[in-house]
């Protein structure tokens, strides 16, 4: 970049950063006024609503009382002549009256014992509702006067903001220049290459590279307006996937559950893509339906075992996995299986490769425990060994892992080694557990990605951030627009540079006359032109970034 307009960016940042720092400190003190408004209101309206339900309950209980009256009333009136059928019929009003009434007792009980557990909930008592209410009311009156005068000081702020617009002048247009151009250039060419990077490893048969590789960019575009991805971690995710051997239709699909479960798992989505697509290939054909519904059942597995074991992130998950992964695919066991013997593996305290390895040494030495113990080698439905069982026969075999003796002990070390030993001691510990949490795991997996991600979107930081990937995106769009005229200019700019240079670096006296010209011509042309190409840039970079468009 000219040294001149790297200043100018400096600046620029400089003086906006410096003014967005003072305003959005205003306006966080702002939000947090209105929330404490907010709650302070809402509890003003609890001590109002039982204040309602206990005056409702009370006039309920002295209609119920004046029934009652009337019922006994007219009972001893029919005592006195039982022949008047008038009499009975009005008794019969009177009790269906009475019961009325006294269902709407218990109904306003109810409703009376609900908003007093909210009083409580909410730090009040409801011994001292006067009290409570007339404190409340000071306070959000308090809080109120707080409230309007930091919005007058907000005013001001915003009047010094437009005058110190005005004072920026030209520094700013020279800035905005500068700035303008990076962000959207920017975008665009982080966005290109990450296209670049997926075209090494796109596997596309015999089809076209480059028809693929227009798809993969417009998914990612089109995924991108419409979750909270952005375009080139989906083009990433895609390269984690293509180069596990995936094909590219395949692994555009899996690009977005890879970004969905990355999302809910807090894991960094190319990682989380790698270890989906590791697993994938090795189990993924136990699994029921097409490409895009296994991967997308290999993802709710690995979530709801992060989050059932309290695995800290998926990190921690997927390098248990790595490990873990080529022993549960030898020995054909059940992926909901595998999931969850790596999960309480970790839970134990062996986190991480830790458990992956520890996991892998069992199954080698299974066999072997096997012939040393008298035990047989369970087998499911598909022949895969079902490690659970098994653990359940060589438990019955040593009589239990809960008060084994020093020389079982012994025995288990001999025959395992030391890594293996530890994951049958600690999955043996667990093994009543290990059943229930395998279906657990199996069952309670099913949607779980789809409806975590969904809160997510919901949200407000997940609404603005659609928001802003939609404006984002746009600003990607429009920038590639651009790339091709400026591919033209720079190829001959490059080639007359390294020209110059060559010349430069044989005649010095070259050097010194073109830099006397530049600093001539470049103070003028810089003065012009900044002003009117700074101002749609400037205008540009606030589109591309919907912080600065929103202020």
């Amino acid at each position: 970049m000219n040294k001149s307009y790297s200043i100018g960016f400096v600046i620029g940042a400089s003086l906006e950063g410096g003014f967005n720092k003072i305003l959005g400190g205003a306006r966080t003190k702002l939000g947090m006024l209105g929330n404490e408004i907010k709650s302070l209101s809402r509890q003003q309206g609890l001590i109002e609503r039982v204040e309602k339900d206990e005056a409702a309950l009370g006039k309920a209980r002295i209609a119920y009382k004046a029934a009652s009256a009337e019922v006994a009333r007219l009972k001893l009136a029919l005592t006195k002549n039982p022949e008047s059928k008038g009499l009975a019929k009005d008794l019969e009003v009177a009790r269906t009256k009475a019961e009325k009434l006294s269902a709407s007792i218990e109904k306003h009980k109810n409703k009376l014992r609900g908003s007093q557990t909210e009083l409580s909930k909410a730090g009040l008592s409801v011994k001292n509702l006067g009290g409570d209410y007339e404190r409340l009311g000071k306070t959000l009156d308090a809080t109120r006067l707080k409230h309007d005068r930091l919005e007058k000081v907000m005013a001001r702020k915003s009047a010094a903001g437009r005058r110190l617009a005005e004072l920026r002048g030209d520094m700013l247009a020279l800035a905005g220049l500068a700035y303008g151009a990076s962000r959207l250039i920017g975008q665009a060419t982080a966005f290109e290459d990450a296209g670049v990077r997926l075209s090494t490893v796109a596997n596309v048969g015999g089809g076209n590279l480059g028809e693929s590789l227009a798809a993969s960019r417009a998914h990612a575009l089109d995924f991108t307006r419409r979750n909270l991805a952005t375009e080139s971690d989906v083009l990433d995710i895609e390269y984690a996937l293509n180069s596990s051997g995936m094909d590219a239709a395949t692994s555009r699909i899996g690009s977005e559950i890879v970004s969905k479960v990355a999302k809910i798992t807090n894991g960094a989505a190319e990682g989380v893509g790698e270890v989906m697509a590791t697993v994938f290939n090795n189990l993924g054909a136990g699994l029921k339906g097409n490409a895009g519904q296994r991967l997308e059942r290999i993802g709710e597995l690995l979530t709801k075992t992060q989050f059932k074991f309290q695995i800290r992130n998926f990190d921690q998950l997927g390098e248990s996995m790595k490990y873990a992964t080529p022993d549960l695919a030898k020995y054909n066991v059940e992926l909901s299986q595998g999931v969850t013997l790596v999960g309480a593996l970790n839970s134990a305290g062996l986190q991480g490769s830790m458990a992956g390895t520890a996991l892998s040494a069992s199954f080698r030495q299974m066999s072997r425990a096997a012939d040393e113990f008298g035990f047989e080698m369970a087998r499911d439905a598909k022949g895969g060994l079902d490690f659970i069982r098994t653990m359940e026969n060589l438990s019955d075999a040593i009589g239990g892992f809960e008060d084994m003796d020093q020389k079982t002990m012994d025995a288990l070390s001999k025959t395992f080694g030391s890594e293996g030993e530890r994951a049958i001691v600690l999955l043996g510990k667990r093994l009543g557990e290990l059943r229930d949490a395998q279906h657990d795991v199996a069952e309670g997996s099913k949607g779980l990605v789809d409806e975590s991600y969904q809160r997510f979107l919901n949200s407000t930081s997940g609404r603005i951030q659609i928001f802003s990937n939609n404006v984002r995106v746009l600003g990607t769009v429009f920038a590639g627009t651009l790339m091709p005229a400026l591919n033209a200019v720079l190829a001959p700019l490059v080639k007359l540079a390294g020209w110059a240079g060559k010349m430069i670096e044989q005649y010095p006296v070259i050097g010194q006359l073109i830099g006397g010209v530049v600093v001539g011509l470049g103070a003028y042309v810089t003065a012009m032109a900044a002003v009117t190409a700074a101002t749609w840039l400037w205008n540009a970079a606030n589109l591309a970034n919907p912080v600065g468009l929103i202020i």
